[in-house]
């Protein structure tokens, strides 16, 4: 059964909303945990406090040295969090904190409130239940960017720009970029690129010297070893990981692949700080594939049945689809290169609609 903004049934999840109260009741939660930090009833966001404070006349060292120095990211964030420097601490907090706990409900959906009550469990029992179930909450709780990087992960499969607010700030998770690439997709990609580039551009014209000081500290802080423990896989060897999952699941349109990989090639990889990514892909696993074509756009080979000329267009569009240049026929699916699942909408023989198949 198909419901407005919907899909019901075994194996078949929401994407657009999770009723009308997930969002609400998660901002609600973060308005809460923020006046608790505000009056010093629970720990201030140590990371948080490091980008409200953030000093743009001496933003990076002569080398980063992970988990001590405060600000890795390119200069476009740091140039943004400025403007909050007008605002007392207290205040950045209140807008701050419900902001990240807004992320988590983009993220994760109604599997947010599961993330939220781990990361409580572990609070209340930490030597009975398991470190990481308490990862997706530490992350808001320290006020970290992680959240708000894998909600634009997820939001850039739809919206390509924003890919900018990902190579802007953790720069690994943008292999997620080769969904693009695997699919075939370049609109979508230039856009993602295109919108980095204006922005990195257009900062650079006004600040060079942030930009030459970041490419400064990076290039020396290769090879140093961080103070936090890391993940033993190393960054060139996820980044392949990362990228032969995801144009795996951009061949067989398997969206969830996207944050899984984008996770996994975080250039810092903290013990557990990539499950706030993969937290994104539980909503995408199992998801009815209409309601994922529907939601992220996806597109579907199609072909004319009688002369063999193909061609790709919307899976969720089908009143769309091309007519064949060479017959003037209306096409359908091409079940011989989208080995996808069930037919979508209608298929068309000669011109006559038939009722889609499995």
């Amino acid at each position: 059964m198909r419901q407005r903004g919907r899909m019901t049934g075994a194996g078949r999840l929401t994407l657009d909303r999770f009723g009308p109260v997930g969002l609400p009741a998660l901002v609600i939660v973060g308005v809460i945990v923020a006046v608790a930090q505000v009056a010093h009833q629970i720990n201030m966001p140590t990371d948080g406090w490091l980008y409200w404070h953030l000093d743009l006349s001496s933003l990076y060292g002569p080398r980063w040295v992970g988990g001590v120095d405060p600000y890795p990211y390119p200069p476009p964030f740091a140039i943004l969090l400025a403007q909050f420097r007008a605002l007392p601490f207290e205040a950045f907090v209140l807008v701050w904190t419900p902001l990240l706990f807004a992320s988590l409900w983009y993220v994760g959906r109604r599997w947010a409130f599961l993330a939220l009550a781990a990361g409580l469990c572990y609070l209340a029992f930490p030597g009975v239940v398991p470190k990481p179930a308490a990862s997706v909450l530490g992350w808001i709780m320290l006020g970290n960017v992680q959240l708000l990087v894998a909600a634009a992960v997820v939001v850039g499969i739809r919206w390509p720009a924003a890919w900018s607010i990902v190579l802007l700030t953790k720069i690994g998770p943008g292999v997620g970029l080769l969904w693009f690439v695997a699919r075939g997709e370049w609109r979508s990609l230039l856009v993602a690129l295109g919108a980095t580039a204006a922005i990195a551009i257009g900062t650079f014209a006004v600040w060079p010297g942030l930009w030459v000081a970041w490419f400064t500290m990076i290039r020396a802080s290769l090879g140093i070893e961080s103070q936090v423990p890391l993940v033993a896989v190393s960054f060139p060897i996820r980044v392949a990981m990362s990228a032969a999952l995801i144009v795996w699941g951009a061949r067989t349109d398997r969206v969830w692949t996207v944050p899984i990989g984008s996770g996994w090639a975080l250039p810092a990889l903290y013990e557990w700080s990539f499950l706030p990514f993969w937290l994104a892909a539980v909503p995408l696993v199992g998801v009815n594939r209409a309601t994922v074509a529907r939601f992220f756009r996806l597109t579907e080979a199609v072909a004319c049945y009688r002369c063999g000329w193909t061609a790709r267009a919307r899976a969720h569009r089908p009143a769309r689809w091309p007519a064949c240049p060479d017959c003037g026929r209306a096409v359908g699916i091409d079940r011989r290169t989208s080995q996808r699942g069930p037919m979508l909408g209608r298929r068309m023989l000669d011109g006559q609609a038939e009722p889609a198949t499995a």
